[in-house]
């Protein structure tokens, strides 16, 4: 035996290993007798299975990772649902890069009747204050009084559409409250709070047919004009929630029948004719308005329920400016009151 092979069986007997010397040793002599051109061959052999068994284990390892994680953004890609061969593919898709997140909406925080009036004008508005609501109309207070009922304090806006209503509400007297704070969801139109919604607070096409008609015939008053106003078979005429006069359906045309000849209304002398209050420009809003600075007045008793469409300067200097011509529309369209109202001096 060479010295090689007595260095080697040493070596493997001093080791921990299994395997026995004689077995290395005829190991060792087989490969020394394989021929050098088939050794390259098996080595070659060796190293492309090795090559192909990473490859499959490389690709074992992405396939089972999470679609998230493996597929480019904006991509398709299918996985198996389940190791059973006969389950459905399911397609997962990533839209990262095409789909914006949605932007979280912060909280809106509710502001005091006073807090509206900052210059900003009309706007979605989430209010707390106070309800009173009696025969003139409903309105969202700052304060209460101690009173009974209840007045209202502070600041107060007009609610537009009271009938929208959804609270709990004490009654006394004709008069009805909230107890304690209340939220109302509304929106400002810069004057008052409408419940229904921006919409809610705009005339609507036959609204403004009626008014069209309403001033042309206020301008020209006649037979003719009288024809194309949406009047019911007679008409109420009033100041402020105040009933003058009924007047048929043919005496509309007649201008004189319009004149109220009241000799003091809001500590101004007559007569009075809402005919000749109309004049562009003026604006039209739908439901309880206030009184320009003071809150709202009452309709004529009888004309609760009717649609208020109210024409109202739209601009002035003060109050003494101001005026208000009322058309009580009912349900079927027709116009059942018109009323008209002053400022005080």
């Amino acid at each position: 035996m060479s010295d090689f092979q007595n260095d080697l069986r040493n070596y493997v007997e001093s080791s921990a290993s299994p395997v026995s010397a004689d077995e290395v040793m005829g190991s060792r002599l087989a490969t020394r007798r394989v021929d050098p051109s088939t050794r390259r061959g098996l080595v070659v052999a060796l190293a492309t299975a090795a090559a192909v068994l990473a490859a499959v284990v490389g690709a074992s390892y992405f396939i089972n990772q999470a679609p998230d994680q493996v597929v480019p953004i904006g991509t398709t890609a299918t996985t198996q649902a389940s190791n059973d061969p006969a389950s459905d593919p399911t397609v997962t898709s990533t839209t990262i890069a095409d789909t914006p997140a949605t932007p979280s909406v912060p909280d809106v925080e509710p502001v005091v009747v006073s807090g509206l009036f900052d210059g900003e004008g009309p706007r979605n508005a989430l209010v707390t204050g106070f309800v009173v609501w009696d025969a003139s109309g409903a309105r969202l207070c700052d304060f209460l009084n101690e009173s009974l009922p209840p007045l209202c304090e502070g600041a107060w806006l007009v609610i537009a559409d009271p009938d929208s209503l959804d609270l709990p509400l004490e009654q006394s007297q004709g008069v009805r409250w909230t107890s304690g704070l209340v939220e109302i969801q509304a929106w400002y139109d810069g004057n008052r709070l409408v419940l229904g919604g921006a919409d809610a607070a705009l005339p609507n096409a036959g609204d403004l047919a009626a008014v069209e008609a309403f001033v042309e015939f206020a301008q020209a008053p006649d037979q003719a004009s009288v024809a194309s106003v949406p009047f019911g078979d007679q008409v109420v005429l009033g100041l402020a929630s105040n009933t003058v006069t009924t007047l048929l359906l043919d005496e509309l045309a007649d201008p004189n029948k319009w004149s109220l000849d009241m000799e003091i209304f809001r500590a101004r002398t007559g007569p009075f004719s809402a005919l000749a209050l109309v004049e562009p420009p003026f604006t039209v809003t739908i439901g309880s308005h206030p009184h320009c600075a003071s809150p709202p007045v009452a309709p004529p008793a009888g004309f609760e329920t009717y649609r208020r469409v109210s024409l109202q300067p739209e601009t002035t200097t003060s109050c003494l400016e101001w005026w208000t011509v009322d058309l009580f529309v009912d349900t079927d369209g027709t116009i059942g009151a018109v009323t008209m109202d002053l400022y005080e001096p």
